[in-house]
């Protein structure tokens, strides 16, 4: 359940942050204070500043994994982070590319209503293994 803290913190940050210079992926998915309200509601609260300042990497790795669990409730962690992720990165996409985009709703909801599709969909599938493929991005030889 939500605090009436809590609920004004997620209405008014995302308005607030507008960091331009040195954007960083961490910046995006931790530093900016909308990501930072996010992750304040849906974090355990004894063990929010580890989650928010481990090395990076360290951070993504452990979270990615489906025992390392830093959710305040609910099940499904590491689904339900890499959805997290995926939004708060769409989201300081489309603010920067497009002019028209504005923010509908509490990005916290979205994020929980898709990682719960998304666990839904991939539960009830025929899946049976996960392919991991090491690919490196490799810069176009036009652009």
């Amino acid at each position: 359940m939500l605090s009436v803290c809590d609920v004004i913190w997620l209405l008014w940050v995302p308005a607030l942050c507008v960091k331009v210079w040195d954007e960083t992926v961490d910046h995006v998915l931790r530093e900016c204070l909308l990501a930072k309200a996010i992750w304040r509601v849906v974090v355990q609260p004894g063990r929010l500043e580890e989650f928010l300042t481990l090395p990076y990497t360290t951070w993504l790795e452990d979270n990615l994994r489906v025992s390392f669990d830093f959710a305040r409730e609910g099940e499904n962690w590491k689904e339900r982070f890499d959805v997290f992720c995926w939004i708060l990165w769409k989201h300081k996409c489309s603010r920067i590319f497009d002019n028209s985009y504005v923010q509908r709703g509490d990005l916290r909801l979205c994020c929980e209503k898709l990682s719960a599709k998304f666990v839904a969909a991939f539960h009830h599938s025929n899946v049976t293994q996960v392919v991991r493929v090491n690919s490196v991005w490799k810069r176009p030889s036009i652009g």
